[in-house]
Parts: structure tokens; C-alpha cells; sequence
């Protein structure tokens, strides 16, 4: 072989033209010789279905936390290890990632990086905006070198600074362009120039690169030190190229990627090359150029056609297909031999004689031949490197090498196998055989119908055989203690104990054991095994030892299996040179299988067992163990031959993290992706800094979790907590999402931690929240159940108290009893004596036992009578006369209450009232007058209705009396003196229908009332006294000149004479209630304001009405002041409101006279002419020869609140407050305005002075 490759390498170089295109129609088929020992490697497939996206992958990447994100048909696929996710892209992606692990995607006519969007979704984030060609087609090639990115497509070279985010096109060709990485540079190669160095922002041609000006360039691959290893489009061989020359690279698979077409080529952990082609899988060979593997369909990977490799964090391969994605653990210290390798049938064992292997299966025996048998380059057929060895096809079980020579037993005998041959030297079933310690030369054979003693010579071939009389059982296994005994198992017979006789070994001494010896109940099948520690007896329910001084067998407890637990078997076993036991175990109804090893401790003696480094082989049974050496052992069972090498570590060297995925609090994820560096750690393994807090009615919470592990069969399991809730961190378990639900309030931490198979343990991951009480555990619910709870207990204390007086209280039931009788009577009695007397008089008689009398100077008493009442009474029935009088003196009484008319008395038929007592007013001689009209109205009214309707005389007269109570019993409220009399004397002396007024109540109200004099009439003490009859209204005070409806100007002449009341009143409440420390703001300032609206007022012409309510605007504008400094003026609203409806204002005028009130609030800003004028009027002084002193009060009284500060600041604000002021009304300025400069001059003078 070596010969027929120099050859083509010369005639490559003569007649290289003429052979370039004939590769492609030659069909290269060779065997090699090489030392392809590996088999094949975990390979773990991914179909399409798995992840649920388009079959053709391209390209292969990995981020900082692991993940791998791969470009698929569909677009960009994202995997964690157990997650698939999909981000859209346009075209096909290609995928690279720099050292800050950020993911780039090249695309058709476009590319970027990947990123999350303002929802947390990864997304592609496109960065060829800022370039100017747009169709400059799909991105073929990404390359990352420093701060740096390069996009290439098939015609241009793009470069992306990640530092200024800026991107430019650094060349364009219409011929064949590429990029590659070497050594941290980035390679150009460009068709028809050569291969060039991009440094400094600029190419610079590499030397000796020329050769490959006309040689498109695919793939440059790294060799060792600073070499490459190019692969051209047109030459069948590597180059081998360091910059100083150029040589071929030889290598046993020049013929094969030539016919299947190369794709690509990575550089292995371990040294090695792996080479991917379109056509027949990958190809691996050593820096030599030696074949190791060819890894196609027959013996594993998913798919022929490759179209990219990727080399993970933890080493693995990964095999971006046309159909699917392969995953090869890579270097891996356990490979696999089956039938792509040439073994049939289900393995029982190995060994080996001069290096070379041979498998015993239940098809015969097997040889390894070490080479690759009929390797065909295009029709990629499996390496097999196993022949069967002729005339042997029955099971075969075990090998033994007895004086030189190899023997293996079967189902028709002992075979003894020699170069590719067996033959035949013993006929019989037989599955073992035992040579004795003491003498080689005898062998024990166990037939299936029983024992047979062989004798073997020197050279190992078989003399003669004796059967053992009396034993008929089929020996499964055997072994020899140091005591000479040989034991051996069987098939539901027990165990037997076989001593040879020394004079007759024909005859031994067989002793059998069952589990009246110790051994369990059922035991089935039994196998016996050698070891420095004493003979091993295996059954399914453990392994077991023998007693020699009881006679009684015991369970083992030195090897590290528990065997009380379960019904676990431990078969084969195997001592090595170091007395550590290799052996494979498992648990009666369950598939997973435990293989490993008991490493022997010479100080304890004792076994520590370990089983972490065969956990990949759980799923495998294994039927037979081979210590062979260089650290390999060989393990043999139905899946095949399986090839473990201890010097190769797979166990994880490179981070081990969890990551949380998905945070899902009713059925909204919070959380999805695992990219930007915003996430990147709160995601990962470090979020403790993020505390979301959560209603308490989403009290459910869903984590999903991966580890970023993806070596083959990892079979990772997860440990988490929910620190709060959980105690101790879970069992292991192999699911990815954990729930809880129905949480209470309190502060959480969510911790989870992945563990392979080798034990490792990655760093935990972690999310704080907390779930916010509900309403009724607050602290607001929490007060409010204490404020329940007290209440309870006071309600509590209550009841007993009530309990214990329950019985004072019947007692006092009575008393009780006749207290309300009393208190009702009293009530009554009260509310009869304030039907009867005035209120004020009621409230007095309450208070102090007693009511005093008053003398008041002006009172108005009306007396009526019914003219014949006498004559009536005598004719009339007396209910119907006293519901006609009833009628008549209600009507009186509605009239006398709306007019504040204060009733005394009806004695018979005769009705007595009077106007200005109790409360004194000057409006009663109009009131009673007007009410006396009203009661003739009245009754001239049912005139026209009814027939008899009665007549009444009325008389009034104005004057002094004296009013209070008589009587020490019965309480009556009255009036005396002259008035009352003279009252009288006028009713008596009127007509019927008339209203007779005396000569002084006449004066008070003629200038309301028609009147008509009608002489004189003597009166007793006073002479002579003129009298009148009142017709009715004024014509200018009544409505339609009917004399007994008033009108506005009558209503508002009679508020005009309340004022003076209600001036009285506020007068008096303003004196008793100021503050003396109101210098300014004192009774003088109130006159004043009133005084200058009212010559404001006439100035400006105002109406009777708008006079009224200026004047009653400025009486009550600085009343609040009695109750507080800040906010008088609506303190004054206030009173108003309260106040003058009890003098009769409508409720039209109690508003504006508020809204005038509220306008002297600083700064004025009057809204028409009644405003204007009031504002004027309190500002008066502003104009007035006085302002100084005035001022100055003002300024005390500001400086004693704290205010003002100083006079200087005082007089400034003066001033400034002077020359903005303008006077609203023209009246006040023509008044003022003169003596208002002559104030500031005096102002400025003071703050120069």
C-alpha cells in the first residue's frame, strides 16, 4: 500500500493536468491494514421529529451558557438539552460565535447577531442597515477574530466592529472568495490571487501562497503547531502548509474523501482530524495520516450527507446532517464492535492469545483481524474488523488456555481453535472447565449430564477422560479454594463441594448445599467465582460466602452492595492482578444494569465499589468480562462487544451550570431565553439579586430547567429546593419542570441543581420571589382582627357584667318602670309648654326653674274678635262651632308664624298676638299690619265660597309692654300694660271687616299702607287718640294694585329695616368675639367698610336691593375672624349661611352676598360692579390720611403671627403693593387716588430714613 501512494504521488506531479478530472469518474476501492482497535463511539442521533423542524441542518454554534443553537431550513433552532426553540430567519443561517459567546447569523442578503426583543423573546437583530449593497446574496462563511466579525458571501467580505457597532465592506470580487481562520488570523483566499492575511485593515499576500492562485481553496484546517492543512477544490490530497513550503499530506483516506466530497475538517481534542464528506459520513485519522474510524450510517450516524462539524465546550462532535443532527462523543473511552464490525450473535467471551482477539458468541467464535475488510469508498460499506473462525457455528461460552494451547466450550463439545480453524477434540454440552491448582495436567469438564476428569499432557492435548460415578447435575461454573475443595454451581440444584480422592480421583467427595445451609429460598441459578478474598457463590439475591466452621453461608457485606433491599444478582465477576473485582449487577424486574469495579483495600479489607465510570453502560447486559492490557478492559454481551479504555476521561471537565428556562406564574412566562447580558446571569446560576414579588392570588408557580449537557446517555437528573417550603433538597430526578401551587405568603428562594452520571454536581440556579399575603392575613387585616378580638373581649366583659346585674336589674325593673312614666310625662308636659310658650322663655324655665320678665320698648298686639260670637254659639251646635273656630284660628296661627308674629292667646272667640317679642326687631308694626290683612283676606276669601262665614274685628296698637310668666302651676306666657289695652280698645271700637290701627302704629307704617283716618276715640290716662282703618298696600308696594300681595320693592324696603336688626346683632357678636390682638382687623375696620360701600354705593347709583347686599356683605365679610386667622373669609360664608335666613334673605341673595364676602380675599379680582365697589371699600385706607397709623396696626398684627419679619420689609411690600393697586370703581379713584402717591412718597421716605 505504501508503494502503489508514493507511486501516485509522482505521477500525480507529472501528469497532474491530465488526472484532475478523471477522480471523479474513477471509483476508488482498496483495502488498508491499519489498527482500526477503536470501534465505534457513542453517537447519539436526533432525528427531525425530535426537534420539529425542517431535516437539513448547516451549521452548528454555542453561546457562553452552553447552548446550541443550530441553522436549520427553518431558520435558527435553539437547544439547551432538553428545549427546542425556533427564531425565524431569512434564507439559510450560518452561525459563529465570538469569545463574549454573542451568537452571529449570516443570511441571505442579510445578517446580525442574536438578541432578545422588548418582550424577552430572542429574536435576530439585523446589522446591515448602515451598508449600501443590498444584494449581495447569502452569507456563506462567518468568521470571529478579536473585536471583530467577517461575513462573506460568495462575492464580498464584510467586516462588523463590535466595539463602534460599525460595519463596512472591506472587499468585493466577482471571482471566488473565502474566509477562514488560522492561528487567531483571518485567512482571505481569493481566486486567482492566492491566500492573503487580513492585518492592519489591509490583505497582505502570504508566502508561497501563490500555489494555490488557480486552486479554490474549501477548507483550512489547523495542524499542529503553527501548520494548516489545506483542502483545495481539485486536488484529491491535503496540503500541508506553514507558510515556508508547501508538501502533500498524506493520509489513507485520500481515495475516499476524493469520492465522496470533502465538506469540512476539525481538529479533535485528542489530536486527531476528523474529515466530513457529502456522500459517506466523516472520516477520522491520526496526525499521521492513519485511519481510526470511518463513522457513517453502518455503524451509527443518522445521515451520509454532512454539512457541518461543530466542536462543543465538553469536546463532543456535533454533525449538522441533511437529514437530522448526530451527536460523537469524542475522544470516547467507550466504543462499540457489532455486527457492522463482522460479530453475530450475543457475546459470552473473550480473550486474547498472542494480541489478537477472540469473541465466543452464541454463533460460533470470532477474530479480530485488525484491519478494515472491503472498505469501498463510494458505496461506504462498515469496517469489519471481526472474521469467523471456520467449522464452528454452534454457541460457544467460554475460553480456556490449557498448557499452550486455546480451547473454547459450546453446545457439541470442546473446540480447540487454532490460526482460523476450529476442530472439535470433545464431544458434549459443556459450559466450563477447571484445571486444578495442584496438578495442571487434570481438568474437570461439567457435561450436562454430569463430571468428567480429563488428563492433559504437557502440550496441552487431551488423554483420556473418566466420568464421576452418582452425579448427574450440569456444572454452570467452577473454583478452587486454598483448602484443595472445588466448588461449582448449577441450575436449581444448589451448590456442591467436590474434594478429590487421592487414590481414586473417579470417586471424590461430593457434598451439596441448599438453603438449609444459608442460601436463599428459590435460588435458581448459582455461579461460583475464584477471588484472593475466598470463593464468591453469586445467586439473584446476592452474593454470598461460606462459614468453614459453622458449614453455613452467609451474605457478603465487603464488596458494597446492599443486598437486603432487593433481589439484585451479580454476574460475571472478575479478579484482576490487584484483587479489585470487575463485575456487572442488577435487580430482579428491572432493566438497568450497574457495571464496575470493587477496588480491593489491602489496610481495611475491604471493597470500595465504583460504579460512576460504566453509569453509560446501564442499559447494556453484560455477560462476560476481559481484563486485557494498557488500561482496557472488554466487556461482552447480546448488544455486542464493548470496548472500555480507562486512560480516556469523558467525565465533565468544562462548567457545569442549571439553567432556569421558564418561570410561568398564571400562564404568563416571565422568563424564556437565556442570551443577552441583561438575563444572561439571572437566568443562569447567579439571579439571587432579582426578587419579584407576586399577588397572592397567583400563589402557582412553574419552573422549567435545563443543563446544557449532551454528551451521550448523560441521563442528567436534577436536585431543587424551595427554600420557604421545601426542608431538604429533593431526590434525584430526571424531570425538567417542577409546579407549586397554592403557596403561601412569604419570601422564597427557588434553587436547582443538575447531577450526571459521574456524580458531578453543577452550580445551583436560583429565583428569589415572594408572595404577598392576601387581604385577610395584612397587616391591615391583622390590626383589624386585633381591633375584633378587643372588641370581643369587651363585649364578653359586657355580657357577664350584664350577667351578674341581671339580677340587680329585675329589681330595679320596677323603679325603672316608673322613672319612664315620669320622664314621658315630663316630655309631654315639655312639649305642651312649648306649644305654649315662646322658646327662649322654655329654655329658661329648663335651665333655671324659673323665667324672668322683660320690658320691651316696641311691641305691635293685634286682638281680633267675631262680631255676634255670642249669638252664634247660642244657635250653632257646639263640635260645629268649634271646628269653625278651630278652622279660623289655625289659618291665624300659619299666617303670625311665617311673619315671626308670637301668638299670646285666644280666650273664647277672640285671637291675641304680638309682633317684636321675644326676640326684638323693628319690622313688627309693618309685620302684625301685614298679617292682619292676611287674616281679612282670608275670610273675605271663603266669603265668596261659603254662606255663613263669620265676621272679624281686628285691632292694633304699637307701644311698650312688660312680657313673661304668671302662675306657679299652670304657666302662661303674656303681656301687659297700656298696649295690650289700648289694643283692645281698638278691636273693640273697629267694624266688622275692618283692621283698626292706632294713631302710633299708624305712623309707623304709613309709608307701607293705605289708611283711612276715622276720628278720634278717648282713651283712659292718654286724652284723646286718632284711629285708622288699614285698606290694604301702597299701590307701589303690591302686586297688580290689589292692596294684599306685596311686591320685590316692598319685600326689599323691609329688609332694609331688618338691616338694622341684623347690624345689631353682628355688631354685638363682633364686639364680644375679635381678639384684641386684631389691631387691624377690629370693629372700627368692619364700620369703616361699611360706611364706604354705602357712599361707594350711591356714588355709583346702585339699587335699593344691591345697597342691601353690599351693606350685608361688608357687615359679615370679617367675621370669620372670631373663629380664625386663616381663611376668614370662608369662616365668614359660613356665618352668612347660617345667619340671614332668619332675616328673610332669599337664597339668590345669601349667594351673592357670599361671592362678595369671598372677593375680599387677597389679591382682589372683582368680576363686576357690586365686587368692584366692595373691594374698593376695604382697601379704603389705602387713600386715607390715616394709612400710616393703619398700616402700622396692620403690620403688628401680621409680626405677632410671624408673617412679616421686619417694618423695612414691611414698608417695601407696602410699596410695591401701593404702585400696583389701582382702585376698581371711578367714585374710589377720584376719592383716593391723590392721597394714595402721597402715601408712597411718605413709604419711600420711611425706607430711606
Amino acid at each position: 500500500m505504501r508503494s502503489n501512494n508514493m507511486f501516485s504521488k509522482s505521477i500525480y506531479f507529472l501528469i497532474k493536468g491530465f488526472f484532475a478530472f478523471a477522480i471523479t469518474l474513477f471509483v476508488y476501492t482498496n483495502a488498508y491494514c491499519q489498527n482500526i482497535d477503536n470501534g465505534i463511539p457513542l453517537i447519539t442521533n436526533i432525528p427531525p421529529k425530535i426537534y420539529g423542524f425542517e431535516s437539513q441542518n448547516y451549521s452548528i454554534a454555542q453561546d457562553k451558557n452552553g447552548i446550541i443553537y443550530i441553522g436549520n431550513l427553518s431558520g435558527v433552532i435553539e437547544y439547551d438539552g432538553t428545549f427546542w426553540k425556533l427564531i425565524k430567519v431569512t434564507g439559510i443561517p450560518i452561525l459563529k460565535t465570538n469569545n463574549e459567546g454573542t451568537i452571529f447569523v449570516g443570511a441571505y442578503n442579510d445578517f446580525g447577531y442574536l438578541d432578545h426583543d422588548s418582550l424577552n423573546q430572542i429574536c435576530f437583530k439585523s446589522i446591515r442597515k448602515n451598508i449600501k449593497i443590498k444584494n449581495f446574496g447569502a452569507i456563506n462563511k462567518i468568521e470571529a477574530i478579536g473585536n471583530n466579525v467577517f461575513f462573506c458571501s460568495e462575492n464580498s467580505i464584510f467586516k462588523y466592529s463590535i466595539s463602534d457597532k460599525s460595519i463596512e465592506l472591506i472587499n468585493s470580487s466577482p471571482n471566488y472568495i473565502n474566509i477562514f481562520k488560522a492561528n487567531n488570523d483571518l485567512l482571505v483566499y481569493k481566486y486567482g490571487f492566492g491566500l492573503y492575511k487580513y492585518i492592519d485593515n489591509r490583505f497582505k499576500l502570504i508566502p508561497n501562497s501563490e500555489y494555490f492562485k488557480n486552486e479554490p481553496i474549501i477548507d483550512i484546517i489547523s495542524y499542529r503547531n503553527s501548520d494548516l492543512l489545506i483542502k483545495t477544490q481539485n486536488q484529491k490530497k491535503l496540503i500541508r502548509y506553514n507558510y515556508n513550503y508547501i508538501r502533500e499530506f498524506e493520509s489513507d483516506v485520500d481515495d475516499f474523501i476524493a469520492a465522496n466530497e470533502f465538506v469540512k475538517g476539525v481538529q479533535l481534542s485528542n489530536g486527531q482530524i476528523a474529515l466530513a464528506t457529502k456522500r459517506c459520513g466523516i472520516a477520522i485519522i491520526d496526525q499521521q495520516g492513519k485511519l481510526i474510524n470511518i463513522i457513517n450510517t453502518q455503524n451509527g450516524l443518522y445521515n451520509n450527507n454532512v454539512n457541518d462539524l461543530f466542536i462543543d465546550k465538553a469536546n463532543n462532535l456535533w454533525v449538522a446532517l441533511s437529514n437530522g443532527l448526530s451527536i460523537i462523543e469524542t475522544p470516547s473511552k467507550i466504543s462499540f464492535f457489532n455486527e457492522t464490525s463482522g460479530i453475530q450473535g450475543g457475546i459470552y467471551s473473550m480473550t486474547k492469545v498472542n494480541d489478537i482477539l477472540y469473541v465466543a458468541t452464541s454463533q460460533g467464535v470470532f477474530k479480530y483481524e485488525g484491519n478494515a475488510q472491503n472498505l469501498s469508498y463510494n458505496l461506504c460499506q462498515p469496517l469489519r474488523v471481526f472474521s469467523p473462525i471456520s467449522n464452528i457455528s454452534c454457541p460457544c461460552y467460554s475460553f480456556y488456555k490449557i498448557n499452550g494451547r486455546l480451547y473454547v466450550t459450546s453446545d457439541n463439545g470442546v473446540y480447540e481453535i487454532t490460526d482460523n480453524r476450529a476442530v472439535l477434540v470433545f464431544e458434549g454440552q459443556l459450559r466450563s472447565i477447571h484445571q486444578l491448582k495442584k496438578d495442571s495436567n487434570i481438568a474437570l469438564f461439567g457435561i450436562k449430564d454430569g463430571l468428567y476428569i480429563i488428563t492433559v499432557d504437557e502440550n496441552g492435548v487431551f488423554r483420556s477422560s473418566t466420568k464421576i460415578d452418582n452425579f448427574k447435575e450440569y456444572a454452570r461454573t467452577f473454583a478452587e479454594d486454598d483448602a484443595g475443595n472445588i466448588w461449582f454451581g448449577s441450575d436449581y440444584a444448589g451448590i456442591y463441594k467436590m474434594r478429590l480422592n487421592e487414590n481414586d480421583i473417579s470417586k471424590p467427595e461430593i457434598i451439596k448445599y441448599n438453603q438449609q445451609q444459608g442460601l436463599p429460598d428459590n435460588f435458581g441459578w448459582i455461579d461460583v467465582y475464584s477471588s484472593s478474598n475466598g470463593v464468591l457463590f453469586s445467586t439473584y439475591k446476592g452474593i454470598y460466602r461460606f462459614n468453614y466452621k459453622t458449614e453455613r453461608f452467609y451474605i457478603d457485606t465487603l464488596i458494597g452492595f446492599d443486598f437486603s433491599t432487593a433481589d439484585r444478582w451479580v454476574y460475571p465477576i472478575v479478579e484482576d492482578n490487584n484483587k479489585n473485582l470487575w463485575l456487572s449487577s442488577g435487580e430482579h424486574n428491572k432493566f438497568m444494569k450497574h457495571t464496575g469495579v470493587a477496588y480491593f483495600n489491602k489496610a481495611k479489607k475491604k471493597y470500595n465499589l465504583d460504579l460512576i465510570q460504566f453509569s453509560k453502560l446501564s442499559n447494556y447486559t453484560i455477560e462476560a468480562i476481559y481484563l486485557d492490557k494498557d488500561s482496557v478492559v472488554w466487556l461482552g454481551g447480546f448488544d455486542g462487544l464493548i470496548r472500555f479504555d480507562k486512560k480516556i476521561n469523558n467525565e465533565t471537565t468544562h462548567d457545569f451550570i442549571t439553567l432556569i428556562r421558564k418561570i410561568i406564574i398564571h400562564k404568563d412566562s416571565l422568563i424564556s431565553t437565556t442570551i443577552n447580558k441583561s438575563l444572561a446571569d439571572v437566568l443562569s446560576y447567579n439571579i439571587d439579586s432579582v426578587i419579584v414579588e407576586i399577588p397572592y392570588k397567583y400563589n402557582s408557580i412553574r419552573f422549567e430547567y435545563s443543563s446544557p449537557e449532551y454528551s451521550a446517555d448523560s441521563k442528567i437528573g436534577y436536585e431543587y429546593i424551595l427554600e420557604g417550603y421545601d426542608e431538604n433538597y429533593s431526590v434525584l430526578k430526571n424531570s425538567n419542570v417542577k409546579e407549586y401551587t397554592n403557596l403561601t405568603e412569604g419570601d422564597y428562594t427557588f434553587k436547582v441543581r443538575a447531577r450526571d452520571i459521574y456524580g458531578n454536581i453543577s452550580k445551583v440556579a436560583m429565583y428569589k420571589f415572594t408572595i404577598q399575603p392576601p387581604l385577610y392575613r395584612t397587616w391591615t387585616a391583622i390590626i383589624i382582627y386585633i381591633i375584633l378580638i378587643v372588641f370581643i373581649i369587651l363585649v364578653f366583659n359586657n355580657w357577664r357584667s350584664y350577667f351578674f346585674e341581671k339580677e340587680k336589674n329585675k329589681l330595679d325593673k320596677i323603679i325603672t318602670e316608673k322613672t319612664e312614666d315620669l320622664v314621658k310625662q315630663k316630655e309631654r308636659a315639655e312639649q305642651l309648654v312649648s306649644n305654649i310658650l315662646p322658646r327662649q322663655t322654655v329654655e329658661e324655665l329648663k335651665s333655671m326653674g324659673r323665667a324672668s320678665r322683660k320690658k320691651y320698648k316696641m311691641v305691635t298686639v293685634l286682638f281680633s274678635d267675631i262680631q255676634e260670637f255670642t249669638r252664634i254659639a247660642d244657635t250653632m251646635n257646639p263640635d260645629q262651632l268649634l271646628d269653625e273656630l278651630d278652622k279660623y284660628f289655625l289659618h291665624f296661627d300659619s299666617v303670625v308664624e311665617k311673619l315671626n308674629i308670637e301668638k299670646i292667646k285666644t280666650i273664647g272667640d277672640a285671637y291675641m298676638c304680638a309682633g317684636g317679642i321675644p326676640q326684638k326687631n323693628r319690622t313688627n308694626p309693618i309685620d302684625v299690619v301685614f298679617s292682619a290683612l292676611q287674616m281679612r283676606h282670608y275670610l273675605n276669601d271663603l266669603k265668596e265660597k261659603e254662606e255663613d262665614v263669620w265676621d272679624v274685628r281686628i285691632g292694633i296698637h304699637t307701644g311698650s309692654v312688660i312680657a313673661g310668666i304668671v302662675g306657679s302651676k299652670k304657666y302662661t306666657y303674656d303681656i301687659w300694660g297700656d298696649t295690650v289695652n289700648i289694643a283692645s280698645r281698638m278691636e273693640s271700637l273697629g267694624k266688622p271687616g275692618e283692621v283698626n290701627i292706632s294713631e302710633t302704629t299708624y305712623d309707623l307704617v304709613k309709608e307701607f299702607f293705605d289708611c283711612e283716618f276715622r276720628g278720634k276715640v278717648p282713651v283712659k290716662y292718654k286724652g284723646e287718640m286718632k284711629m285708622y282703618f288699614v285698606k290694604g298696600l301702597k299701590p307701589q308696594f303690591s302686586e297688580n294694585n290689589d292692596g294684599i300681595t306685596p311686591n320685590k320693592d316692598f319685600m326689599i324696603r323691609l329688609q332694609l329695616i331688618r338691616f338694622d336688626d341684623l347690624d345689631e346683632l353682628i355688631m354685638t357678636k363682633l364686639e364680644k368675639g375679635l381678639l384684641k390682638t386684631l389691631y387691624y382687623h377690629d370693629l372700627k375696620h368692619t364700620i369703616d367698610v361699611c360706611t364706604q360701600v354705602e357712599i361707594i354705593g350711591r356714588m355709583e347709583h346702585v339699587s335699593e336691593e344691591e345697597m342691601l347686599l353690599l351693606k350685608t356683605a361688608a357687615l359679615f365679610h370679617d367675621t370669620g375672624f372670631i373663629i380664625g386667622y386663616e381663611d376668614h373669609e370662608f369662616l365668614g360664608i359660613k356665618m352668612a349661611r347660617d345667619i340671614l335666613p332668619q332675616f328673610s334673605y332669599t337664597e339668590d341673595q345669601i349667594k351673592a352676598i357670599c361671592d362678595l364676602i369671598y372677593v375680599t380675599k387677597l389679591p382682589p379680582q372683582p368680576q363686576n360692579l357690586l365686587e368692584q365697589i366692595i373691594c374698593d371699600a376695604d382697601l379704603d385706607y389705602l387713600g386715607r390720611t390715616d394709612f400710616i397709623p393703619v398700616s402700622q396696626k396692620l403690620f403688628r398684627e401680621l409680626f405677632e403671627r410671624n408673617k412679616i419679619k421686619t417694618l423695612d420689609e414691611w414698608n417695601k411690600m407696602q410699596i410695591k403693593f401701593i404702585s400696583e393697586h389701582q382702585y376698581f370703581t371711578e367714585s374710589a379713584r377720584k376719592m383716593r387716588n391723590v392721597n394714595k402717591q402721597e402715601q408712597l412718597d411718605k413709604l419711600r421716605n420711611l425706607t430711606k430714613n
